[in-house]
């Protein structure tokens, strides 16, 4: 797919099998929509209809969402890091010392 797509790199986001597509302006994505499509119509790939939706404000992609200029990480991973049992051994304080610094940036008033 990056393949297919190496030249959209201002307004595509592939990884494996998914597509982003983001633009500033509707009528600019309505643009880079078309192109797209027309890139995936004519090697005969197809998309289904389950896995996609147009013409979000924010979407969920490799489990971030985004949108509107903004990154967050879906509430069930910051709720997994405030649950998180106490470490007992060495192990499991740096398990979680690097699970939470990698999410520190999503959790309201995090220090380490």
């Amino acid at each position: 797919m990056a393949k297919l797509l190496k030249d959209c790199e201002t307004f595509v986001l592939p990884y494996s099998d998914d597509i982003a597509i983001y633009s500033e302006a509707w009528k600019d994505h309505i643009k880079d929509l078309s192109f797209v499509l027309d890139r995936i119509n004519k090697v005969n790939l197809r998309l289904k209809s389950s896995k996609y939706t147009f013409a979000q404000k924010y979407v969920k992609h490799l489990g971030y969402i985004v949108g509107q200029g903004l990154r967050t990480c879906e509430g069930i991973k910051v709720q997994t890091i405030k649950d998180y049992p106490p470490p007992k051994t060495k192990t499991e304080v740096r398990a979680f010392l690097i699970l939470k610094g990698y999410y520190k940036q999503y959790i309201l008033l995090c220090s380490l």
